[in-house]
């Protein structure tokens, strides 16, 4: 058997993670050097350096044929489940070419991009830009077998639902209202488009990485870029003016219509909030709530 070194950070998080849609984190970090040896052979792999990680991955260089790669293994988990659906309908537009996936194992290979440079290595305003003209290219019309945003949004906002909240009670019945009954023309969505999910590359300057694709509205992808790069924000008026301009930026750039940008990013803003308060983070709390009050004053 091939040794891989597991990174010490993604022990750390998978250590004790209760199964989602399958093993338990403990579980599948016994099983990773199994399902890494298994696509080594049937991918007919070498490994080519040292695996990284992220909070649910690990990803490792490899060759294939004497060609560049990089494969993927996830810890099963309903948001990675469509990845690989997402990835064949866009076809490397905008986003990192999928060479191969093993569905059932969470494992894909992927063009090598990067990892050492993303869209935090250029100014706030320029890095809104690139995700907004990625956001233009990734909203496609999307196939039917990627999860829809209604269905998937259920899970999120009964919570909402079962008020009391720490988050005040105006704003979890604009987020509800939002939810409910804000009308849309379905696009295929990243979901989770932020400055660290953009790399550089070689066969364009920037593409995109890590989709969580679900069927939704565009407006909803924008809440991203507005919740990261949170050291770059200034206090009161400031701020306000500076998540007003994100918005304003990336919505320009991806088409998106500002008012549903507006409202999409005040109900994610304010899940958000109620997500954090729930696990004991009350400065997040105030975070969230802040850019849902700057954007309500577009």
């Amino acid at each position: 058997m091939v040794l891989v070194l597991i990174p010490d950070d993604l022990v750390r998080r998978l250590t004790g993670r209760p199964a989602d849609i399958s093993d338990d984190g403990d579980a599948w970090l016994a099983r990773l050097p199994a399902l890494i040896e298994q696509r080594l052979t049937a991918w007919d792999l070498t490994i080519a350096g040292d695996a990284r990680n992220g909070h649910n991955a690990i990803v490792i260089p490899v060759t294939r044929r004497g060609e560049a790669q990089m494969l993927k293994l996830s810890w099963p988990h309903r948001e990675a489940s469509a990845e690989h659906l997402g990835l064949r309908h866009w076809n490397s537009n905008g986003i990192v070419r999928l060479t191969a996936a093993h569905p059932a194992d969470f494992a894909l290979l992927l063009e090598p991009l990067h990892a050492s440079r993303d869209l935090h290595a250029i100014e706030t305003d320029d890095a809104c830009l690139v995700i907004g003209g990625l956001l233009r290219r990734l909203h496609v019309a999307p196939p039917h077998s990627v999860p829809d945003f209604r269905e998937e949004a259920r899970g999120w906002i009964e919570p909402l639902r079962a008020y009391p909240s720490s988050v005040p009670r105006r704003w979890v019945d604009r987020a509800l209202d939002t939810f409910d009954s804000r009308p849309y023309d379905p696009k295929l969505l990243h979901l989770d488009l932020h400055y660290g999910n953009v790399l550089a590359a070689e066969r364009e300057p920037w593409l995109a990485i890590d989709p969580k694709p679900v069927a939704g509205p565009a407006g909803f992808e924008v809440y991203p870029a507005l919740r990261t790069r949170v050291d770059d924000y200034r206090g009161g008026a400031l701020m306000h003016a500076e998540v007003r301009s994100r918005v304003e930026l990336i919505s320009g750039e991806a088409g998106i219509d500002l008012d549903d940008a507006r409202e999409w990013c005040i109900a994610h803003a304010v899940l958000n909030a109620h997500q954090v308060a729930e696990e004991g983070w009350p400065t997040l709390v105030t975070l969230h709530l802040a850019i849902a009050k700057a954007l309500s004053d577009i």
